[in-house]
């Protein structure tokens, strides 16, 4: 997975995560009650956005949020070459 994947999936985390939260690759995002399902939704639109992919309503589950290295590994297969 590129550096660059991971880095961006942290970035757009830590912006809807709540203020002054320590978000890094492992964090465990859903243990941690870091995300709901309304910011999982924003995180994934933002996602869209910076990685120019399409994610559809079956491609992610909630296990794929489990931390940001897990989605971030999940999103780079979806990335355009």
């Amino acid at each position: 997975m590129p550096q660059k994947v991971l880095d961006t999936v942290i970035e757009v985390v830590r912006a809807f995560a709540p203020p002054a939260t320590t978000i890094d690759a492992d964090t465990p995002l859903l243990d941690l009650g870091l995300l709901d399902s309304a910011s999982m939704v924003n995180v994934l639109l933002e996602l869209e956005s910076r990685l120019g992919i399409v994610i559809g309503p079956s491609d992610l589950s909630f296990d794929h949020f489990q931390d940001c290295r897990l989605l971030a590994e999940t999103l780079a297969h979806r990335i355009p070459a």
